[in-house]
């Protein structure tokens, strides 16, 4: 299925607004553990920082996408 134009903007500007506020920190300096996926409850609403590794950084863009009410079940991030 196809990305409207409107969608595909409504999705850059959330992965803009993600990305914006992310600083990358691996798991086992953030966590004390080799691997951590972060709950919805662990990752701080915007505008707060977002500290994690890529899966943070993709469960923020999916939470960020559904509050634009644009539902997905897989994020790419370039």
């Amino acid at each position: 299925m196809a990305l409207t134009a409107e969608q595909f903007d409504s999705v850059e500007e959330a992965f803009q607004s993600v990305h914006g506020r992310f600083v990358y920190m691996n798991e086992q300096l953030r966590w004390g553990e080799v691997e951590h996926w972060e709950t919805n409850r662990e990752l701080p609403e915007a505008p707060a920082k977002i500290v994690g590794d890529c899966d943070a950084h993709a469960l923020a863009c999916r939470r960020e996408l559904r509050r634009r009410d644009q539902r997905n079940r897989l994020v790419f991030c370039r």
